[in-house]
């Protein structure tokens, strides 16, 4: 069973695989008895996915590689414990070596960017992160050693001779890609020590500081804000320099200091309408200035935005109709402006329609989804605009909204039988000269919850159809039958309502008639009266005769022939346990398949064959049972079938033949 499961996990991780790993997993027989089958299990397949997720990571493919390890996240649960520990382990590994060495390629690349502005402090702290992301990483790599190791043991007794070839060629793709992340290691080690040097021999430079004010620190939007701050090196203030400043996390002003080191810089706050914004100035050496000043930031500054929140309350219909106007109304509210306020809505983030809110902050539509709308839950977004003026905020709500069709309820009242012809009419043509029609009366009623007019109505039968337009209610059809029916029989007719509305959706009833023709039957009946006019007595009494006599209960019925169809014919060779096993099967079988009136073709089991006739068997369904397993070792299992077993199957086939 292990081996079963684990079959099933490589078929699993061959799915996986980019451009594919190596194909295996499982090969049986047709027809292979469950019991005795065997399942090899391709070992080198997990070996090969997380061979090619280390060569990932060590190309510095980071994305790539978190793919492949999600590709990793199937179900355990079949496994056996020790599968399911050992791989999880190899996985959550993977995940930690990816993340931390992606964390560390962005720590190394934020350091230099920070060294070539002279930003030392930054530098060093970055350093120290790095550091310690390198001594994880090695943590990482030993561990992922260990992992393999274990893996391998774990995964051995469940290797055929036959794949040992390719477990050594997956074994050295594995360690080859692990030997690449050890260089990977090393390439960072070096880099930081690097990056190390560069920041001690700027240590020497002169550590400069900058200070950020801001006055005031609560405003309203749309209200003037000064930045100011000074620029000292030593304590000394440092004139003539840009100072940048930054907004929100991005550049917002370039200012340069006076003969004081000061530096000030005012703006009217935009119409931002967020609590609070985050502003920094900082100070990056250029030109000579790289080789003499560290650079450096001002500590973060927080401004206290002001302004009037807004709030939406909506009412919308849970379900709507396409085609059918649906009410959408709403308040919007606000300490400020709340009049004439924008207020949009998107269906599924298309424009659905805009609309205004009235003198006290109201507004009302009515809202008709497109008849092509797909049926299901759509996203409705409302959203009102800010209002500068008043300095108001916008507000956003999302519902969700449901378009439904409905079904029409349509109920028929065929008659329940008709007769063929019911007229007759002349043609004028030479052929045919007559036509034989039966007309049909159909009535039946429509009801639907929602308006319903204009409605194709269509009826079908024996090839003959009518339609009409219909509105909500009773209605009638006729429909005319020409001369085709059989002789009696059960006819289907077949009514379709087809919608002109797209809130509705089509609808279909069946039912069946009941059809006598009269002239086939009067045909038919003439014909038999004829025949049974030119039989001869003597026939009739031969035909008498024979009659087969009726089997007493519980006697076997006498076997009929059958088409048999090949069965082999084996001459097995002395000693031979199998042939002579399967000769007396095959030759029980001959006589089964005449009783049973059961034909053994060469796409079935023997146990299907078994299934099929045993009810035909009686007394020998125990004997056949018997000689069937006996023949299905034979066919299918792998152990060696002695003398006992051919001569059971010998003295089966004989009671069976006696019989």
């Amino acid at each position: 069973m292990k081996k079963l499961t684990l079959a099933l996990f490589a078929l699993a991780l061959v799915a996986a695989t980019l451009g594919g790993a190596v194909a295996g997993g499982i090969t049986q027989v047709p027809h292979e008895n469950p019991s005795t089958a065997k399942t090899d299990f391709n070992i080198a397949v997990p070996l090969l996915h997380y061979s090619e997720i280390f060569n990932q990571v060590a190309d510095r493919e980071y994305s790539s590689a978190r793919e492949l390890i999600q590709q990793l996240e199937l179900d355990y649960a079949f496994l056996p414990e020790e599968i399911t520990f050992i791989m999880s382990r190899f996985s959550d590994l993977s995940a930690e070596l990816t993340d931390s060495l992606d964390g560390l390629e962005s720590t190394l690349d934020s350091c230099e960017q920070h060294l070539s502005q002279n930003r030392i402090e930054e530098a060093f702290l970055e350093i120290e992160e790095a550091r310690g992301l390198i001594a994880e990483a090695r943590t990482l790599l030993g561990n992922i050693s260990v992992a393999a190791d274990e893996l391998f043991l774990v995964l051995a007794p469940f290797v055929s001779p036959q794949d040992l070839a390719t477990l050594d060629e997956a074994r050295g793709r594995l360690q080859n890609a692990m030997e690449r992340l050890k260089e990977l290691e090393d390439w960072y080690r070096d880099r930081l020590e690097s990056l190390e040097d560069e920041a001690r021999e700027e240590e020497d430079l002169l550590a400069t500081r900058l200070t950020l004010n801001i006055e005031p620190t609560q405003v309203w939007v749309g209200d003037p804000v000064v930045l100011s701050g000074i620029l000292t090196a030593a304590d000394t203030p440092v004139g003539s320099r840009d100072i940048a400043i930054n907004v929100r996390g991005k550049h917002f002003a370039t200012v340069s200091t006076g003969e004081d080191g000061s530096y000030q810089s005012s703006f009217v706050l935009p119409y931002w309408y967020i609590p609070e914004i985050s502003v920094q100035s900082f100070y990056l050496p250029q030109g000579d200035d790289k080789s003499s000043f560290t650079g450096c930031s001002s500590t973060i500054g927080k401004i206290d935005v002001l302004f009037h929140s807004t709030s939406l309350e909506v009412e919308a219909p849970g379900t709507v109709y396409p085609g059918l106007p649906a009410a959408i109304t709403g308040e919007v509210v606000s300490q400020g402006s709340t009049a004439g306020r924008s207020v949009s809505l998107l269906l599924d983030g298309t424009p659905f329609f805009e609309t205004a809110t009235d003198a006290d902050g109201l507004f009302q539509h009515q809202a008709v989804v497109a008849s092509e709308t797909r049926v299901g839950e759509h996203k409705l977004s409302i959203s009102v605009a800010p209002d500068n003026e008043s300095r108001s905020a916008g507000a956003s709500i999302d519902r969700t909204l449901s378009v439904v069709k409905v079904t029409p309820q349509m109920s028929i009242q065929p008659p329940r039988f008709i007769l063929l012809p019911q007229e007759t009419r002349l043609t004028g043509k030479l052929f045919p000269p007559i036509s034989l029609q039966t007309r049909v009366e159909l009535s039946g009623e429509l009801r639907s919850p929602l308006p319903l007019k204009g409605a194709e109505l269509t009826a079908k039968m024996g090839g003959a159809s009518t339609a009409d337009n219909t509105n909500e209610g009773s209605f009638d059809l006729g429909l005319n039958l020409p001369f085709g029916f059989d002789v009696v029989g059960s006819e289907q007719i077949t009514v379709s309502l087809a919608p002109s509305e797209p809130w509705h959706l089509p609808a279909r009833q069946t039912a069946s008639i009941f059809v006598i023709n009269l002239v086939y039957l009067a045909i038919a009946l003439a014909a038999l009266i004829l025949a049974v006019m030119m039989v001869p007595a003597k026939l009739l009494a031969r035909l008498r005769k024979r009659k087969a006599p009726i089997s007493a209960p519980g006697e076997l019925k006498t076997p009929v022939d059958v088409t048999e169809p090949y069965l082999p014919e084996i001459e097995p060779e002395p000693g031979d346990t199998r042939g002579i096993i399967l000769q007396a099967y095959y030759i029980s079988a001959a006589g089964v398949q005449r009783l049973a009136r059961v034909l053994l073709r060469p796409q079935m089991t023997l146990r299907e064959f078994l299934s099929q006739v045993t009810p035909s068997l009686h007394r020998f369904a125990e004997l056949f049972l018997r000689l069937t397993g006996v023949a299905e070792e034979a066919l299918y299992s792998r152990h060696t079938l002695g003398t006992n077993e051919a001569s059971l199957a010998r003295a089966l086939a004989s009671q069976i033949k006696e019989g």
